[in-house]
């Protein structure tokens, strides 16, 4: 497949903007243990990333793209612009399909569980589990009820990311080139599968994993899957995927501290993980368990899923959750010897 068809622009401009608004543009950071021409290649994709949003301003950046949660949701994904983008889609074919989504499609967006699309009330119970200020709160749900206020300056930014990109078509493609053949040597060395049971959330049965991996340059550390409603696959690696189990085996820092501990501080997720270490449950059981509202319990499931605490498995088109027992003894383990370096140096 040619590279041309492999890079979804939409997509890899969708996060430059998200890490534009996130002070995420130079990815060399802490890549010290990467080979020379690792590091050498990461350097010119900081310096793509920064290029392509030159002359945009920070603040429309910051209100369409910036990461509102640990799953790096942003305010355009809530407006339905992203997550439920087709692989290949170009600007104006998201731009035609923006006009068609209906309030309960934009909804559907939080990630309503078991239960089918969030009512506006329990959207509104959604976003009150979300640490946002009372502003982000309000320019989200406005921005639900009166998408046609904000598709023009939407697209623009992603319209000028994306031929920004474009224009770098022949050195991405080299870049790509390089990386994809150290990923298909650590396919060789480790089964995709094998890699997905070990390393991600999902666990999807190999007759259903596409012919084709989707690899993405600008989240060299990602690893997703996941199955739609007509049973079909999809798969998106990391470049460099090979340098994951070095970023994980790393020493937690105090920022990993602080998002373990909010787990730890919280009741409601404290009670999920103490419900999951008995069973494996769906969000609905999960919602009538705790009391709360579906939309409020997929809040609470990406947050520990983006952690690591819980798994996901697909069975009978249910998500089922369970607890990732090997992860909450390595995080105890790691936050142990955080509190001793601490006390010792």
């Amino acid at each position: 497949m040619k590279f041309i068809d492999q890079l979804q622009y939409v997509r890899e401009a969708v996060t430059i903007l998200n890490n534009a608004a996130s002070d995420y543009l130079d990815l060399t950071k802490k890549t010290q243990n990467l080979p020379a021409d690792c590091q050498a290649d990461l350097r010119r994709l900081s310096e793509i990333q920064t290029e392509a949003v030159e002359g945009l301003s920070a603040a429309q950046i910051a209100r369409y793209f910036k990461p509102l949660t640990s799953g790096r949701a942003c305010t355009g994904d809530y407006l339905g612009c992203f997550h439920t983008a087709p692989f290949g889609e170009t600007p104006e074919e998201a731009a035609a399909r923006y006009d068609g989504l209906t309030l309960e499609a934009r909804l559907q967006e939080t990630g309503a569980g078991d239960d089918g699309t969030p009512t506006l009330a329990e959207f509104t119970d959604y976003l009150g589990t979300l640490e946002l200020e009372d502003g982000a709160r309000w320019q989200i749900f406005t921005a639900l009820l009166h998408p046609e206020v904000h598709k023009a300056p939407l697209f623009d930014l992603l319209q000028y990311v994306v031929e920004k990109l474009r224009r770098r078509s022949d050195e991405l493609e080299e870049i790509f080139t390089r990386r994809r053949a150290e990923l298909e040597a650590r396919e060789r060395e480790m089964p995709i599968l094998n890699l997905m049971r070990e390393q991600s959330t999902y666990e999807i049965p190999p007759e259903l994993l596409p012919k084709e991996m989707t690899v993405l340059l600008f989240e060299p550390f990602t690893l997703r899957g996941g199955i739609n409603d007509s049973g079909t696959s999809w798969l998106t690696v990391g470049a460099f995927l090979s340098h994951y189990a070095a970023k994980r085996s790393r020493a937690l820092e105090k920022q990993d501290v602080i998002s373990y501990g909010k787990v730890l501080s919280d009741g409601s997720k404290l009670e999920i993980l103490r419900l999951l270490a008995q069973r494996s449950y769906i969000n609905r059981e999960l919602a009538e368990a705790l009391g709360l509202s579906t939309a409020t319990i997929s809040h609470h499931m990406s947050v520990l899923t983006e952690l690591g605490l819980v798994h996901t498995t697909i069975a009978a088109n249910r998500i089922l959750y369970d607890l990732n027992r090997e992860k909450l003894t390595e995080v105890m383990g790691d936050m142990a010897r955080f509190f001793s370096d601490l006390t010792q140096s």
